[in-house]
């Protein structure tokens, strides 16, 4: 059983007179460059500080102006000064002391003051707008948006059937609701879950690697170990080193299942490894990948390299049907 100490440290007598502000007011004498970890991905670099009175981090924008961020529910983990801070309760944060077992410490002070002004907003990468959005925002997922092919394929969709999936837990096992989504998504291309449902979401974690990324995962794993993994499992592991690095969770146990194998995406993974490699034909980068993997080829490749080709008609997009009425004999 894994236990959470949170040990709070009030800070009293603090002053909001003139130059002392500066010294009693915050948890660090000056505003630090820190990183904020959000949970769909996004990371920022900006001064902040801990402020004692609020009960939560401040920073710094660009006007020189003090400002809290919107959305503290999305940030997973502040790293100022090299300490690690994860939110709480609301704006409350507590720092990471020790991570097995946990201990947090959190820092209260006695003195109220109002608020700022707003800082935060929608992530810049479309690929993970609706999911940021369903999850962490507006509670929306839309398939209205740009469709982006990548070397991990089967991520590369629009309308997910494990999402709906989700949905239908986090919507009590509703089959009713969860049909009316889907009609929603089918009718107008998008959907709003309720906020009870957002809320059963909020312990996900989200994140994406790009494709430079998920090749550089490939790569070391394979320097670091001799093991080949497919582009999709490398999604997995590269957002699990981000998983890390923003929340400073390195004791969880965590095993990362992997649902491919590298000869299904034969040429992504070995280029991943070598560029050299790009060169080479399909099968000869077939038989490279046995011979680096240490990996038997699966017969369903041995089969068709001998396989004889039954069906060598093209066509345009637009004379698909014309086509299949034709090979039907209906035409």
């Amino acid at each position: 059983m894994r236990y959470t100490l949170t040990v709070l440290i009030l800070i009293l007598g603090l002053s909001v007179l003139g130059a002392q502000e500066k010294q009693t007011r915050y948890l660090f004498p000056e505003f630090t460059d820190s990183y904020i970890y959000y949970k769909d991905g996004r990371v920022f670099q900006v001064p902040t500080n801990y402020d004692l009175f609020e009960n939560k981090f401040v920073f710094i924008d660009k006007d020189n102006e003090k400002k809290e961020f919107s959305d503290p529910n999305m940030i997973v983990s502040v790293k100022a000064d090299n300490r690690t801070f994860i939110p709480i309760s609301g704006n409350e944060a507590a720092e990471v002391m020790q991570t097995e077992p946990r201990i947090l410490v959190q820092y209260i002070g006695n003195k109220r003051i109002k608020k700022d002004l707003t800082f935060g907003g929608k992530t810049e990468t479309a690929s993970v707008d609706s999911y940021s959005n369903l999850i962490y925002g507006t509670g929306e997922y839309d398939k209205n948006r740009e469709f982006i092919l990548t070397n991990s394929p089967s991520m590369d969709i629009l309308i997910s059937s494990n999402l709906e999936r989700l949905i239908y837990r986090i919507a009590g096992n509703d089959a009713n609701k969860n049909a009316q989504l889907m009609a929603s998504l089918a009718k107008d291309g998008k959907y709003t879950v309720t906020p009870e449902m957002k809320e059963k979401l909020s312990d996900f974690y989200g994140n994406y690697t790009s494709e430079k990324e998920t090749a550089e995962v490939i790569k070391k794993l394979y320097e670091d170990t001799g093991y080949i993994i497919d582009t999709h499992t490398a999604v997995a592991a590269g957002v699990y080193s981000k998983y890390k690095d923003a929340t400073g969770d390195t004791a969880t146990k965590t095993v990362i299942a992997s649902t491919a194998s590298p000869f299904k995406f034969t040429r992504s993974v070995m280029d991943a490894i070598d560029p050299k490699y790009d060169s080479m034909t399909d099968f000869e980068l077939v038989d490279e990948l046995s011979k680096l993997g240490n990996v038997k080829v699966p017969n369903a490749i041995e089969e068709i390299r001998d396989a004889k080709i039954l069906h060598n008609t093209v066509c345009d997009v637009d004379q698909m049907e014309n086509t299949v009425k034709k090979m039907l004999g209906v035409q």
